[in-house]
C-alpha cells in the first residue's frame, strides 16, 4: 500500500508531466484569454450578447468561447479585443524567464530621448552609459501599485 506522501509524488510528477502537453497549453492560453474577456466585459458593463453583436456572431458562439469548447482564431480574438474597446496582445516567453504584464493609463504621453552612441565612441571607449532617469507620473496619471 502507497503512503500519502508517494501518492501525492505521483500526483505532482502527473500534474508536471501534463503540463508540459500541447492541450494543457492550449488550454492554458484559453482560459487566461477568456478571463481577460470577462473581466472587459465586466468593466465595461455589456453582456455576451452585447459582444456577440459587436463582433458580428450569435450569443451561443461567445457562449462556446467561454466555456472553452471553441478554438477560436486569432481573427476572432482580435475582434473581441476591439468589441470590448481594448487591444489584443501576444507575448511568446523564452523557457526559464518569467513576465510581469503591467497594463496602466497615460493621461498624457511622455517621451524621453535617448542618445544612441556612435560606432567609434562605443570602440574607442568614449561613450559611457547614462542610466535612464525613471518617467514620473504627472498630476492626472497614476502607475500600479507593485505586486
Amino acid at each position: 500500500m502507497k503512503t500519502p506522501e508517494q501518492i501525492q509524488n505521483e500526483l505532482q510528477a502527473m500534474m508536471a508531466a501534463a503540463r508540459q502537453t500541447h492541450a494543457f497549453k492550449l488550454e492554458s492560453a484559453k482560459m487566461e484569454f477568456t478571463e481577460d474577456m470577462l473581466k472587459l466585459l465586466d468593466a465595461r458593463d455589456l453582456s455576451q450578447s452585447d459582444l456577440a453583436k459587436r463582433i458580428g456572431s450569435s450569443p451561443a458562439y461567445i457562449t462556446k468561447i467561454l466555456r472553452g469548447t471553441s478554438n477560436f482564431t486569432l481573427d476572432t480574438m482580435v475582434k473581441i479585443a476591439s468589441a470590448l474597446d481594448a487591444e489584443f496582445r501576444c507575448h511568446l516567453q523564452a523557457r526559464g524567464t518569467q513576465t510581469l504584464w503591467v497594463d496602466y493609463e497615460v493621461a498624457q504621453p511622455r517621451h524621453l530621448s535617448v542618445r544612441l552612441p556612435t560606432a567609434s565612441e562605443v570602440n574607442d571607449g568614449q561613450f559611457t552609459q547614462t542610466p535612464v532617469p525613471p518617467i514620473n507620473p504627472g498630476p492626472n496619471e497614476t502607475l500600479p501599485a507593485a505586486a
